[in-house]
């Protein structure tokens, strides 16, 4: 199939799901841009400042990540080539993401690149099983059954995004099966994933705690919730992610958010929270990655006049 059919495909279905929230929500939308308007800049500040410090340490939690296969770079091109690849999600079809890293490590086989960049997204993705079942298992909630029934298969794909090994293996074997050789690479053992893991889990409980704050702001909710807000909140991730056609999950991810954030809270308070959420991780990647691209090119410059 020709590259601009599948670009005009992913276009074509993100566009299908955002008309398709639109429809469903405009009878909410006037009060929740009301809600978001009058949300304090301290929320909006604090939200920006726990987003902030849920990037950085994802994104040194890749650095120690990368490192184990032989990805390094100084600190400031590290962070450069994260959040710009962060921003590469937004290509339609997720191809940014990598085509930014296999550029920023150009001295290092494009396979390696791949490999960190599937061990980075098996950590991020076992971290995000991990908190949507923790989040419906409805930890002092009384969530509906059906959602604590949920958790249970979250939790267990939790674990099995941190055996790389077996999984690899499996592939292996799909590959002999057909007469095909691949040859395993060197893979992070199970305790040091469930360390990456860990970073990542620290990440996603300031990106909650950031969603918790602004939800918090717009009327009563419990702090018990709050399990709960952030499973929600990567459970939406979860599936924006396995819509590759949505850039960045556009689209999917609130309309999943909009359908579960209403257990704890008003509809238009779930929709002004939703919206305000998209928009500061939308800010704080940007201004990361600018933050990165400064730093990054006043240290060439300093290496570039030491040189001479």
């Amino acid at each position: 199939m020709p590259r601009w059919l599948l670009i005009a495909i992913d276009i074509g279905l993100t566009s299908a799901v955002i008309i398709a929230l639109a429809r469903s929500i405009r009878n909410l939308l006037p009060g929740a841009l009301e809600a978001a308007a009058r949300t304090d800049l301290w929320v909006i500040a604090g939200s920006l400042c726990l987003v902030a410090s849920g990037y950085l340490v994802r994104l040194f939690t890749w650095a120690k990540m990368a490192s184990t296969l032989g990805l390094d770079a100084p600190t400031a091109a590290t962070g450069r080539s994260y959040f710009l690849s962060y921003l590469g999600r937004y290509v339609p079809g997720n191809v940014g993401l990598l085509l930014v890293r296999l550029r920023a490590y150009r001295e290092v086989k494009p396979g390696t690149v791949a490999l960190a960049t599937f061990l980075e997204y098996a950590a991020a993705m076992s971290a995000a099983f991990l908190l949507s079942g923790a989040g419906l298992a409805g930890w002092g909630l009384n969530a509906d059954s059906t959602l604590r029934a949920m958790s249970v298969p979250c939790l267990g794909i939790a674990v099995l995004f941190m055996l790389p090994k077996p999984a690899m293996r499996f592939i292996s074997f799909v590959f002999n099966m057909f007469g095909r050789v691949l040859y395993l690479p060197s893979l992070p053992s199970m305790k040091s994933m469930a360390v990456f893991t860990a970073g990542y889990t620290v990440a996603g409980l300031l990106h909650g705690a950031a969603l918790f704050l602004m939800l918090s702001s717009m009327g009563p909710l419990s702090v018990n919730s709050f399990p709960f807000i952030t499973g929600a909140y990567y459970l939406a991730g979860i599936v924006g992610a396995i819509a590759v056609f949505s850039p960045g999950g556009l689209g999917v991810r609130e309309a999943i958010l909009v359908a579960l954030l209403p257990a704890v809270s008003g509809e238009q308070d779930a929709l002004a929270s939703t919206l305000l959420i998209r928009a500061v991780t939308l800010v704080t990647e940007m201004a990361l990655c600018v933050v990165f691209l400064a730093i990054a090119g006043r240290s060439s410059q300093k290496d570039e006049a030491d040189a001479q």
